[in-house]
């Protein structure tokens, strides 16, 4: 009868290894890039995966990072989180239905003359 080996568990090394640095193929030229909102969110999930959310958040308000979105993709986000009953979350509260403290005419007429000082004034009242 032959003998039963035993099973080796694989198990993943603890530690960091060590990984080379890398130089990014950037983007040329002017033109938008096109991509879907769930390769959006799996990279973001990826950062904050490897602890690196916060830096991230903080590197992209310095460099004044933005994204366009198409009104239908504001919409979906809006309904999903709706849907979702976030409402009570901070943020959700805010895309969901923003706030409006002044809708006289003298303030929407303002608000079209120009941009926001801020460009990261999260301003989904206009979709």
């Amino acid at each position: 009868m032959a003998k039963k080996q035993k099973k080796v568990a694989k198990t993943k090394k603890v530690g960091k290894t060590k990984i080379s640095s890398v130089e990014p193929t950037f983007m040329a030229g002017d033109k938008p890039l096109r991509i879907a909102l769930h390769d959006v969110i799996r990279a973001l999930r990826e950062l904050e995966d490897e602890g690196h959310m916060s830096a991230f958040v903080r590197a992209a308000k310095k460099q004044g990072a933005m994204m366009l979105v198409e009104p239908a993709t504001v919409n979906f986000v809006k309904s999903f989180m709706a849907m979702k009953k976030m409402q009570n979350r901070a943020v959700a509260r805010h895309i969901i239905n923003p706030r409006s403290p002044d809708t006289s005419l003298a303030t929407v007429a303002s608000a079209a003359a120009g941009p926001a000082k801020d460009p990261f004034e999260c301003d989904l009242s206009k979709h």
